[in-house]
């Protein structure tokens, strides 16, 4: 039987691409300890958004992670409108969060990043070919 998944993707600082780095590419951690909920993003250019306009200038870098998720799973949880229908995001409770890492399905995948430019004020994409993870 084939598992049903859905392609997902979520904004990560340098900090959080650590911990997924350290976690061999298969899980995510908490991003702050008084944090409430986990937030995936149903649309590409949405974490592309965040990651480029919030964390790059406040990191220096930003990037975006791409992952398939057990399509019955993650439809459980709230998936709620930002502003617009394109900025969609699936709203996870933390202490569901070690349940999501074990629904994931194969590696977690960087597909963007994003660099900010401290002296020039401004950001810079770097595109995906130009580096190689895993």
């Amino acid at each position: 039987m084939m598992i049903e998944t859905l392609t997902l993707y979520k904004p990560l600082t340098p900090i959080q691409l650590a911990a997924v780095i350290e976690s061999g590419w298969r899980s995510f951690s908490l991003d702050h300890p008084s944090q409430k909920n986990f937030y995936l993003k149903v649309n590409k250019n949405y974490a592309d958004l965040v990651a480029k306009m919030w964390s790059a200038p406040k990191y220096s870098a930003g990037y975006v992670a791409e992952l398939e998720i057990e399509q019955h799973f993650i439809e459980q949880y709230e998936l709620q409108s930002i502003a617009y229908d394109d900025q969609s995001e699936y709203r996870i409770p933390v202490e569901d969060l070690n349940k999501l890492n074990q629904h994931i399905i194969g590696l977690i995948d960087v597909i963007s990043a994003f660099h900010f430019d401290i002296f020039q004020h401004n950001n810079t994409f770097i595109e995906q070919n130009t580096w190689s993870f895993h």
